[in-house]
C-alpha cells in the first residue's frame, strides 16, 4: 500500500489508464497510529471475510486470482517519491468494480502484506493505514461512484470512479502522514511527573545541558554563562 519503499536510512491504476498511489514505509507511523488503525482494520477484515465461502465459486476464484495477480504486479512498478517512499500503480478500483468491495479489500491487503513481506513495499506497521486507505476506502469509493454515475453515462462513470478511488485514497494517506507530528510532538511534550511541559520541544533537552554546561558555553566574544553556543 499509500507502495513506499523503504530506504537504506529508514526516516495507482486500474483499467486501461495508470494512476499513482503512494502508501506508507515502515518508520512513518507511531505507535498511537497503527496500533488503533490494526484493531479497525481486524473488524474490518473479519467483516468482510463474512460468508467468503458462499461467494467464492468456481467462476469467481480463477478471475479473483488473475485481477489479485494483476494488481499486485501493478504495485511493483514504483516511482520515487520525495520523502523516502515512492508511487505505485493502483489496482484496487479493477478488484472493487469486477468483485465488490469486500473482496475487492481482502485481495488488495492480501497484496499489501505480499509486497510488504517481499520486496519491502510499505510495512507491517503501515500495513493496516495502507490496507483502509486503499483497499477499504479506494474500493469503496470506486463502487460508489460508479452506481451514482452509471445512469448517466458508463463509460465516464468509470473513469470518474477510478480517478476518485485514488485520489481520495491519496487524501487519506496524506492525512495520516500529516498527522504524525502532532502525535510525536504530543508523546515528547508529555512532562514527568513533577516537571513542567515547556516549548519549543527542544527546550527539554536543551535545559540540562545549559545548566550542566554553565561557564563553559564559548561564544564569538568569548566565555559566557547564558546563552546559546556559537558557531567559532
Amino acid at each position: 500500500a499509500a507502495g513506499g519503499r523503504r530506504k537504506p536510512q529508514g526516516p495507482p491504476g486500474a483499467f486501461s489508464v495508470p494512476h499513482l498511489l503512494m502508501h506508507i514505509p515502515d518508520g512513518f507511523l507511531s505507535p498511537q497510529t497503527y496500533l488503533p488503525a490494526y484493531a479497525v482494520a481486524a473488524g474490518t477484515w473479519a467483516w468482510a471475510a463474512r460468508g467468503l465461502r458462499e461467494r467464492l465459486d468456481e467462476a469467481t476464484v480463477p478471475r479473483l486470482a488473475m485481477l489479485t495477480a494483476l494488481a499486485y504486479g501493478l504495485g511493483l512498478v514504483m516511482v520515487p517519491v520525495p520523502g523516502g517512499t515512492s508511487g505505485h500503480m493502483l489496482g484496487v478500483a479493477l478488484l472493487a468494480l469486477v468483485f465488490g468491495v469486500r473482496l475487492a479489500f481482502l485481495a488488495y491487503s492480501l497484496v499489501l502484506l505480499l509486497q510488504a513481506l517481499l520486496f519491502g513495499a510499505g510495512g507491517i506497521t503501515a500495513l493496516p493505514i495502507n490496507a483502509l486507505a486503499m483497499g477499504l476506502v479506494g474500493a469503496s469509493v470506486a463502487v460508489a461512484t460508479k452506481s451514482l454515475l452509471d445512469p448517466v453515462h458508463k463509460t465516464a462513470a468509470v473513469a470518474i470512479a477510478v480517478w476518485l478511488s485514488v485520489v481520495l485514497s491519496g487524501f487519506v494517506v496524506a492525512l495520516v502522514l500529516g498527522v504524525q507530528p502532532l502525535t510525536l510532538w504530543q508523546s515528547a511534550q508529555a512532562p514527568a511527573p513533577g516537571v513542567r511541559a515547556s516549548w519549543p520541544p527542544c527546550a527539554s533537552a536543551w535545559q540540562p545541558w545549559q545548566v550542566a554546561n554553565a561557564g563553559r558555553i564559548t561564544t564569538r566574544e568569548g566565555p559566557s554563562r547564558v546563552g546559546a553556543p556559537a558557531v567559532a
